[in-house]
């Protein structure tokens, strides 16, 4: 039996391989790297979430430590900050 040419299947299966496994790797680590992000960002807000609710315990426990904040942080002695976006102005409360 003589093999002709494009009968070698091993080839075709090397070929195919060397054109999908770049493919499929970008896709495996794109979907860990993603899994990653979400990770990280709710890391993130979970630490951020926690260290305003204990900051407020503290102030809430001993508020004359802290003459600064009155009635919570809206009545700050520092001034709130000012932005302008093209011709919209805006101005933060802290």
């Amino acid at each position: 039996m003589s093999r002709g040419f494009g009968d070698d299947s091993s080839s075709a299966t090397a070929i195919e391989f060397t054109l999908l496994a770049p493919i499929f790797l970008m896709m495996l680590f794109g979907i860990v790297e993603v899994g990653r992000l979400l990770w990280v960002k709710q890391a993130l807000t979970e630490t951020a979430y926690s260290a305003v609710r204990r900051g407020a315990r503290i102030f809430l426990q001993d508020p004359k430590r802290y003459p600064g904040f009155r009635h919570g942080a809206r009545a700050a002695p520092w001034p709130a900050p000012q932005c302008r976006l093209g011709r919209l102005q805006c101005q933060h409360d802290l």
